[in-house]
């Protein structure tokens, strides 16, 4: 498949993300009779709800679906029927498919293989490639999630099967990025209250507040969203001496404690 250089690639927005992770609406799942025969069923999504969904998404314009290999496999004549009719022709034929995301950058691959039955050849040929081109093509775009059919291989559930994703970019990282932050608050609180043992009076609550602005503007700035925030109370103002009446002068922080905070920021 050719990849287009022009199309600049994009992490999926909030929205994009909040829709792919909810649960399927089983208005869309249809069923028909597994291949065996018996009375099981089989769960699936038609081949344009499909489509309909990857524009929704994506856009128009936004994925390009493509047949990289079509071919008859098979072409067999005058099958037995059980009414002692024979079939004229049956057609088998295999499709690989590919589904190119443009935001993404993302390819997905597809293969199915499907047979037809039926007095023109042209028409059955026609038919079998049609209905493989269809299978692959879902297969293929069920790398999405569960709003592509995913959840539909666990036993038909419609239930979301992915539910959250820890790649950068992708609704994990923000959270990610959230608990290593505030491990560096508790790493610098704990800092700290070395340092009141020392004789060195912390501003705490400057501490915690310059540290959820770190927490707050790293996470934001992931989006876009971090203009017009109010100013925050910078490192320099987190720590400050009291010099008590009638007292030596209060010593300086020790060099391992400095070294301590430095480090945790650093990290």
């Amino acid at each position: 498949m050719h990849v287009d250089a022009r199309h600049t690639l994009t992490p999926l927005t909030t929205t994009q993300r909040a829709m792919l992770l909810q649960d399927l609406q089983e208005a869309r799942v249809q069923s028909r009779s597994a291949p065996g025969g018996g009375n099981r069923k089989m769960s699936y999504l038609a081949a344009w709800d499909v489509r309909r969904t990857l524009i929704r998404v994506f856009g128009f314009g936004g994925w390009t679906n493509t047949i990289e290999e079509s071919k008859i496999i098979k072409v067999e004549t005058d099958l037995p029927r059980p009414n002692g009719r024979a079939t004229p022709f049956r057609v088998t034929a295999q499709v690989t498919t590919g589904l190119y995301i443009h935001q993404l950058g993302a390819i997905y691959m597809g293969v199915a293989a499907a047979s037809q039955s039926g007095s023109d050849i042209g028409e059955v040929a026609d038919f079998a490639i049609k209905t493989a081109d269809s299978d692959a093509f879902k297969r293929a775009a069920m790398n999405l999630g569960t709003q592509f059919g995913l959840s539909l291989y666990n036993n038909g559930q419609t239930q979301d099967v992915v539910n959250q994703v820890l790649a950068p970019d992708q609704n994990g990282r923000a959270m990610r990025t959230r608990t290593i932050e505030e491990a560096r608050i508790a790493a610098l609180l704990e800092a700290a209250e070395k340092e009141i043992e020392s004789g060195v009076i912390v501003d705490t609550e400057a501490l915690q507040q310059a540290m959820t602005a770190d927490v707050i503007g790293d996470t934001d700035m992931e989006f876009g969203e971090n203009e017009d925030r109010p100013a925050q109370p910078t490192r320099q103002q987190v720590q400050r001496s009291v010099q008590n009446p009638g007292q030596p002068q209060t010593p300086p922080p020790t060099q391992g404690a400095v070294d301590a905070v430095g480090e945790a920021f650093r990290q």
